[in-house]
C-alpha cells in the first residue's frame, strides 16, 4: 500500500505481532490497565523499506514474564560474570541481589545532543535506585591528512581512545568514505572491557560516531558483550 500523503511503501509479506499477540505478551491485568492503545503499548508500525529489520527477518516474540524470568539482571539468578561483587538471591530489585554493585555511563567523542547527566537519572531510576555513574568523558584523537576526506575511496584507518578515567590510550579501527567515518565495534569493546571498574555490574558507552561490525555492515546502532559486561550504542542515526 501507498499513502497519498507522504508517499509511504509499505512492506506487504512483512507481518507484526497481532493484537491478542500482544495481549498475551504484555500480561494480565485486571482492569485492563495494560492492553494496548493508541497512547500505550501501540502497535509496531509496519516497515516502510525493505531494509527495515522487520521486513527481512521474522522475530519470534517474546512475552514480558519471559524477560523477567530469563534476563539475570531481573531474575534471582546471579550474573555469570559478575564475580567481585556480593549477590543476595532473595534481594527483590537489583539493589538489594548486588548490593556493592555500580552502573557506569561513558561518553565516547562528543556528543552535543546527549544530556548524560539526565540519562544517569533515568537509567538509575529504572533500576530502582541502582547507584549510576558518568565516567569521565573519552577522548578521540585521529592524526591525518584533510586533504584526504577529498579521496572517495574506501579505507581503513587509526584512531587513538584516551580515556580520562584511567589515563590509557586505546587504539581504535575505523574506515572512511571521505569525510565519513565508523568506528570497528569489537575493538571498542575490547577496550571498555579494560576500562571496567571494579565495582562495576556494567558499562554502557554510548558515542555520536557511526559503529559497524561486519565488513558488509551498512552501519549498526550498537553492540553489547553481555558476557563480559560492557556495551556501546550509537546516536549517528537518530
Amino acid at each position: 500500500a501507498i499513502t497519498a500523503g507522504d508517499c509511504t511503501h509499505m512492506i506487504p509479506f512483512a507481518r507484526g505481532p497481532s493484537r491478542a499477540e500482544s495481549v498475551a505478551a504484555i500480561g494480565a491485568s485486571p482492569r485492563g490497565w495494560y492492553e494496548p492503545t493508541a497512547a500505550h503499548f501501540a502497535p509496531l508500525p509496519a516497515p516502510t523499506s525493505e531494509d527495515d529489520w522487520l521486513a527481512q527477518y521474522v522475530e519470534e516474540g517474546q512475552k514480558y514474564a519471559q524477560f523477567v524470568d530469563e534476563c539475570p539482571w531481573i531474575s534471582g539468578r546471579r550474573v555469570k560474570y559478575t564475580t567481585r561483587q556480593a549477590f543476595r538471591p532473595e534481594g527483590a530489585s537489583m539493589m538489594e541481589r548486588y548490593p556493592e554493585g555500580r552502573v557506569y555511563l561513558l561518553q565516547i567523542g562528543e556528543c552535543p545532543l546527549m544530556e548524560f547527566a539526565a540519562l544517569r537519572e533515568f537509567v538509575e531510576a529504572f533500576y530502582h535506585t541502582m547507584p549510576v555513574h558518568l565516567l569521565p568523558p573519552a577522548s578521540l584523537v585521529e592524526e591525518r591528512d584533510e586533504e584526504d576526506d577529498e579521496d572517495e575511496k574506501e579505507r581503513e584507518e587509526s584512531v587513538s581512545m584516551r580515556m580520562a578515567v584511567n589515563g590509557t590510550t586505546h587504539v581504535l579501527r575505523c574506515r572512511r568514505h571521505g569525510k565519513q567515518r565508523q568506528f570497528h565495534v569489537d575493538p571498542l569493546l575490547m577496550a571498555l572491557r579494560e576500562c571496567l571498574p571494579d565495582d562495576a555490574l556494567c558499562l554502557v558507552a554510548l558515542t555520536s560516531e557511526e559503529l559497524f561490525s561486519c565488513k558488509t555492515d551498512l552501519f549498526v546502532v550498537g553492540m553489547v558483550a553481555g558476557a563480559r559486561r560492557v556495551a556501546v550504542f550509537s546516536t549517528a542515526r537518530y
